[in-house]
């Protein structure tokens, strides 16, 4: 297996009915990825012929040799971004075929349950091919689909590096696309685990998870870094079974990393097999993609070698288990070293049967003194006597959950050893603080190249203090992933890019600053000294701050800010945060120039599932919608509608969605529908009426306007009263992109008033300029030519990353080096640095 870099292609393989293309599609769009539909691509190379026509006309063979070229020519063209590549089920029917996907890193496969696609196969659509599985897109293959999984499986099994499998039965395409994009990101090593103190891993002991309520699963997660997968402990250890169990934990946990351990006899557990067993199983492990794999050091070191070699993105954790006695110190040196697998172990773990509490020490002692750096380490003693050592062992200790059975004495919760260590002062000195920003392809190349920029400044600041902390940027798109995050005892604190700050505010506006409630969001979370998650706005602050030392006072009446751009498309949040900047220092009256209500983009699509077999009131109202399909007029506190947004904060149901499918029911285009959202809509609302009165499992899919203005902006119809604004002081670019149209119609008002002019975006909005806003010179470039006082983008980037710093370390920021590095960054986009960074990098640099 090559290395964790990024790939230039990664292939996409599976069963007919698998969901390759929809899957691959969404998965690319997130990832910010081209995307190759295969079929699409024969049908192009085919002057448009659909599969079936092709075999029909010319037969498999021939179809077969155009699918390799069309595979070919789609990898050829691939682009050094990344391009996503969804074959045909049946490209592995041919050497040709087998041998392009053997050459290619990484093939993943689409492991649908088999019940699942058969199901989907066998809806007959009119006019489909007899034998296609009703399916009018696809060529018959002249056999059941079941025969034909049976005979395609183990040549899946052959060229796939990576199996995400579905739990039978998946109905939530939008929880389902979510999970396969976050298992594609950490497979190919986009973001690999993080380990610093005070991170835990619950181990779940059950024979079955598909069996299991996901709200168990959900509340043993929670607090959890980790959560140890133990396959010993399995009712079956067939490979179909375990793939299946693995897809039910991820489904329910919300992507909560897996420790994926088989324990055998010799060490505690179940596991009575072969070794080469014991390897065929681990294997299996790194193919699902699991983040961490407890490898077991006494088993012969050259399959371990090996072993280690093909490990690809996933984090090993060497390990040993004595249950009869307490090694000496040379012995536990030893056993540490060899846990350590040569470097190559995330950690090392030590389980030994302690005699006295000192033994705790002496295996924490030597722990810390053998294992190599980089390389953490687990030292536990056994039974009640070794309680101790849980609370000594700082980095992925093993813990239980109050809702699961003590596994072994001495086992101790995760409330109930930071507990201890808060009395006893044994707090870990390291942290580790995420940037939660949205998906490459959904923030846009702003968003997520403010989120790199972060990530990359904070971590340099943290080796600046000499801090152990780390940062790292974790894409997140609902509130239940970024809340997975911020529970964790490990986390010091995050900051927030994009929509999620406002999404995340209700559920701790009681912790939230005076400027953050007045925002109604949050940049910045911080743990406090009592673990309790506190809210800042530190992009409002520091545009106040900034305001009032280049001579606004607070509390001038007769003020107003003006906001240009469209943030509002990729980040509402910007909005509100200009607002508050502008409200502390007294200006309440914020102008920006209406968007198009036609705008597409600003249409989004929701999806919720409502389960009613069990009894229960939907607990919505709707009626008809003019255009087709049902408007939703009210939202109950009780009924499965209140209990999905309990369950979904980040995913309501709420008034003003407009029902667009119920179950698939009777739907035909929608005009005008943006790419990417729900393109379809019942133009018959009775057959959406009796969806949602009949059937027992409604999967609902909705179109969702654009939400209203938030408090204190006034809307301008159009650009040409701009230039009669006589009170305007402030000036604000909230986002990259300013149309040229803009830039012409504020010209005026910049040459007359000469008001203060701050840039709140990145990259640098002189950069965007040329092209893309179809303008020969920048708002700043205007504004400077009109002898207006500019702050620049890259300036805020400084105040706000300071303050982020200060926030989470309560130490004062070194300013000096990280204003040095937004001026290497600035560079590298080919700009010149504006004098407020060479100032803050010191005279030398001046």
């Amino acid at each position: 297996m090559p290395g964790v870099q990024e790939p230039q292609v990664i292939t996409i393989i599976g069963m007919r009915g698998a969901g390759k293309s929809t899957l691959g599609k969404e998965a690319a769009i997130r990832l910010g990825l081209d995307f190759v539909d295969l079929d699409e691509a024969i049908t192009s190379a085919c002057d448009g012929k659909r599969p079936p026509q092709i075999v029909a006309e010319s037969g498999w063979d021939y179809f077969r040799t155009v699918e390799a070229d069309c595979y070919v020519e789609a990898v050829t063209q691939a682009k050094a971004g990344g391009t996503v590549i969804a074959c045909g089920g049946g490209i592995i029917e041919t050497d040709r075929g087998m041998e392009l996907l053997r050459a290619q890193w990484p093939v993943v496969m689409i492991d649908r349950h088999v019940d699942d696609i058969v199901g989907q196969l066998e809806k007959t659509a009119p006019g489909a091919p007899a034998g296609s599985g009703g399916q009018n897109h696809r060529a018959s293959l002249g056999e059941h689909p079941r025969a034909t999984h049976t005979r395609r499986m183990p040549k899946y099994l052959e060229v796939l590096d990576f199996r995400f499998p579905v739990v039978k039965g998946e109905a939530d395409l939008e929880s389902l696309t979510r999970c396969f994009v976050r298992f594609l990101h950490r497979c190919l090593g986009y973001q690999p685990l993080q380990l610093v103190s005070d991170s835990f891993f619950v181990t779940v002991t059950l024979p079955e998870y598909v069996e299991v309520s996901p709200e168990l699963l959900r509340s043993v997660a929670h607090g959890s870094d980790v959560l140890e997968f133990r396959v010993d402990l399995l009712a079956s250890l067939e490979h179909s079974n375990i793939v299946q169990q693995v897809a039910a934990v991820r489904r329910a946990t919300a992507g909560t990393p897996l420790l994926y351990t088989i324990r055998s006899t010799e060490h505690g557990g179940k596991f009575s097999g072969s070794e080469k067993e014991y390897f065929e199983l681990n294997q299996l492990g790194l193919t699902v993609g699991v983040e961490l794999l407890d490898l077991e050091c006494t088993w012969d070191s050259s399959k371990i070698n090996d072993f280690v070699s093909r490990k690809g993105s996933t984090l090993l954790v060497g390990s040993y288990h004595n249950f009869d006695r307490m090694p000496d110190r040379a012995e536990l040196a030893e056993t540490f070293r060899r846990c350590s697998l040569g470097g190559r172990a995330a950690a090392a773990k030590v389980v030994v049967k302690g005699g006295s509490r000192e033994d705790n020490w002496i295996v924490q002692e030597v722990g810390a003194a053998e294992v190599p750096q980089g390389c953490a380490f687990i030292g536990l003693c056994l039974g009640e006597g070794g309680r101790l050592s849980r609370v000594l062992n700082q980095v992925l200790c093993p813990a239980t959950h109050p809702r699961l059975q003590v596994g072994a004495p001495g086992q101790l919760t995760i409330q109930e050893i930071l507990e201890a260590r808060r009395r006893l002062s044994l707090l870990g000195p390291s942290r580790q603080f995420c940037i939660i920003g949205p998906w490459r392809g959904q923030g846009g190349s702003a968003s997520s190249s403010l989120c790199d920029l972060q990530a990359r400044l904070c971590a340099n600041a943290f080796r600046e203090l000499s801090l152990p902390h780390i940062c790292f940027v974790e894409p997140a798109e609902t509130v239940v992933e970024a809340q997975r995050l911020l529970c964790l005892a490990s986390c010091g604190g995050a900051a927030i890019v994009g929509p999620l700050g406002q999404d995340l505010f209700p559920s701790l506006a009681g912790q939230a600053s005076e400027i953050a409630g007045m925002a109604g969001c949050m940049d910045c979370l911080v743990r406090d000294k009592d673990g309790v998650i506190k809210g800042e706005c530190v992009a409002a602050q520091c545009l106040s701050a900034r305001l009032q030392g280049l001579g606004l006072s607070v509390g001038a009446g007769g003020r107003a800010g003006l906001i240009l751009g469209q943030p509002g498309r990729q980040n509402p949040m910007s909005v509100r945060v200009v607002l508050s900047g502008l409200a502390s220092l007294g200006i309440g009256r914020c102008l920006m120039v209406k968007p198009q209500a036609s705008d597409a983009a600003d249409v989004k699509s929701a999806t919720f599932l409502l389960d009613r077999s069990g009894g229960g009131q939907l607990g919505f109202e709707v009626s008809d919608c003019s255009g087709g399909g049902l408007r939703v007029d009210s939202v109950g506190t009780e009924g499965l509608a209140a209990e999905w947004n309990q369950r979904n904060p980040g995913l309501r149901v709420v008034k003003g969605d407009r029902i667009v499918e119920v179950n698939g029911a009777g739907v035909t285009e929608w005009p005008g529908s943006p790419p990417g959202c729900v393109a379809t809509v019942s133009k018959n609302s009775a057959a959406l009426l009796e969806q949602l009165s009949r059937e027992q499992i409604l999967n609902v899919k909705a179109l969702r306007e654009p939400q209203g203005s938030p408090p204190g902006l006034e809307h301008l119809d159009d650009l040409a009263s701009v230039a009669s604004m006589t009170d305007i002081d402030v000036v604000v670019l909230a986002d990259v992109f300013v149309s040229a149209e803009e830039i012409r119609a504020v010209t005026p008002l910049l040459e007359r008033l000469k008001p203060i002019v701050v840039e709140m975006a990145w990259p640098p909005s002189e950069l965007a300029a040329s092209g893309t806003t179809q303008s020969s010179e920048s708002l700043l470039a205007a504004a400077r030519k009109a002898g207006c006082t500019i702050v620049e983008g890259p300036e805020m980037i400084l105040d706000q990353t300071c303050s982020l710093l200060e926030a989470w370390t309560g130490q004062a920021a070194p300013r000096q080096s990280i204003a040095k590095a937004l001026i290497a960054e600035v560079g590298k986009l080919g700009a010149a640095p504006p004098k407020y960074l060479l100032k803050a990098a010191g005279t030398a640099w001046a």
